[in-house]
């Protein structure tokens, strides 16, 4: 017969506190190794977002001629002198074709919708806007730092 004081047996009892420690130590050294990997992925799934968006508004911008599409430059005859102008047609004449000669010219955007609806910042993977400049036609992303001038952008 089998006493009602007596301690239950060791596999009933739970957890010491060693085993416990050693299992919270093992699952921090695991953390703590896959952290830069998943910091590391991040960083580069943005930098692939970034270049993405800056390629889309570079055919938005001239337009891709294996889809037959002309961009800002070739309905417009010119660079626009602000992204923001790539899906605004504020001042901009409608697009209408020349009957004498067949060529178009006038607005028939928006030329990145995909990137920015009309009026709203056209910005990097980090929500810093891209740096312009029409007359020099280069396009810039801050980068991860979010700073322009520097060695990431």
């Amino acid at each position: 017969m089998r006493r009602r004081d007596a301690a239950p047996p060791r596999s009933a009892r739970g957890f010491t506190l060693i085993e416990l420690l050693v299992a919270l130590a093992l699952i921090s050294l695991i953390a703590g190794a896959l952290a830069p990997l998943g910091i590391r992925n991040l960083r580069a799934s943005q930098i692939e977002k970034t270049r993405t968006r800056m390629d889309a508004l570079v055919r938005g911008m001239i337009g891709d001629s294996a889809r037959d599409d002309f961009g800002y430059l070739g309905d417009l005859g010119a660079l626009p002198p602000a992204l923001s102008d790539l899906n605004d047609a504020t001042g901009k004449p409608a697009f209408a074709v020349n009957a004498s000669d067949g060529v178009g010219y006038g607005w028939a955007g928006p030329y990145a919708p995909n990137i920015a609806a009309a009026g709203a910042a056209i910005v990097d993977a980090w929500s810093v806007g891209f740096q312009y400049n029409a007359a020099t036609a280069q396009l810039r992303s801050a980068g991860p730092d979010r700073a322009f001038a520097t060695a990431d952008d």
